[in-house]
C-alpha cells in the first residue's frame, strides 16, 4: 500500500486540482427543481493503520419520507491523496465513486446528499458540486463548518454569502449549525428546502448522511483494511430510524 501511494502523492499537483475544480465549475447548474422517490446520502470515514490511511466510502439509498433502506455499499481503499483545505474531493472521491457507482447498479436516486460542501467553497465546487457534475445528478452539500463567507440573515433566513453572491443557507440544528449549498442542478432556496425535509427529531444532520454517517463509522470497526479497492455491501443491523 505504501508503495502505491508513494506514487499518487509524487504525481497529484495541488495546483492542478484546483485548475480542475475551476474548469469543472463552468458545468454547474445552478437551479432545477427536484421530487425525490430516492435519496443518496454519501459520507467517508477514515482508519489509520499500520501501512497508512484507509478510507472508508459509503453510499446509502433510501426511499424518501419512509426513509427505508434500498442499497448501501462500502468502498474500503487506501487513501493517497493528502487532505489539502478545498480539495477535499480529490481525497474523497477515491472511495465514494466506487461506493456510489456499486449503489447505482441497484438504485437510481433522483437526488444526492453529501456530507461536504457544495458551492460554498473558494472556487465555488466542492465536493457536493463534484459529486454531482460527475455522476449527472441533483446534489447538495450539507455540511458542519463553515468553509467560505460570511453569515446574514435576510427576511426569516440566514444564508451564506460569498464575494458578493449568496451561495448558502445557515439551519440552525440544536446548539450548532447546517451549511447548506447546492451541489448541481438545484438553487440555493431549493436546496434548504429539501435538507429541511430531510431533518428529524433526535438528528442533528438529514437523514441520509446521517445514516451514511453511522455505517462508515461502524463499518470501521467491523472491516479490515485494504491493500486495494474493495466494494462491499454495508454491515447488518444499521437501521435508517
Amino acid at each position: 500500500m505504501g508503495g502505491s501511494c508513494e506514487s499518487v502523492r509524487e504525481r497529484f499537483s495541488a495546483s492542478r486540482a484546483a485548475k480542475a475544480q475551476e474548469r469543472l465549475r463552468g458545468l454547474l447548474i445552478l437551479e432545477g427543481s427536484v421530487e425525490p422517490r430516492l435519496v443518496a446520502g454519501l459520507d467517508v470515514a477514515y482508519k489509520r493503520t499500520a501501512n497508512g490511511e484507509v478510507g472508508l466510502g459509503v453510499a446509502v439509498i433510501l426511499e424518501w419520507g419512509s426513509w427505508e433502506q434500498v442499497a448501501c455499499k462500502v468502498a474500503v481503499a487506501p487513501v493517497c491523496v493528502p487532505y489539502i483545505p478545498g480539495l477535499l474531493a480529490f481525497r474523497e472521491m477515491q472511495v465514494l465513486a466506487p461506493a456510489l457507482l456499486a449503489a447505482l447498479r441497484e438504485a437510481e436516486p433522483d437526488l444526492v446528499v453529501v456530507d461536504g460542501h457544495g458551492i460554498a467553497h473558494p472556487r465555488g465546487l466542492g465536493i457536493a458540486s463534484h459529486v454531482g457534475v460527475a455522476f449527472r445528478k441533483p446534489s447538495v452539500g450539507v455540511a458542519k463548518k463553515r468553509l467560505v463567507g460570511r453569515e446574514v440573515a435576510r427576511g426569516g433566513r440566514v444564508y451564506l454569502e460569498h464575494e458578493g453572491r449568496i451561495v448558502g443557507v445557515v439551519l440552525a440544528r440544536g446548539r450548532g449549525k447546517l451549511y447548506v449549498s447546492p451541489g448541481h442542478m438545484v438553487g440555493v432556496e431549493e436546496a434548504a428546502a429539501l435538507v429541511e425535509e430531510m431533518l428529524v427529531p433526535g438528528r442533528k444532520l438529514p437523514v441520509p448522511t446521517a445514516v451514511a454517517d453511522e455505517v462508515s463509522k461502524r463499518a470501521r470497526t467491523l472491516l479490515r483494511p485494504r491493500d486495494s479497492l474493495a466494494v462491499l455491501d454495508c454491515p447488518s443491523g444499521l437501521t435508517a430510524l
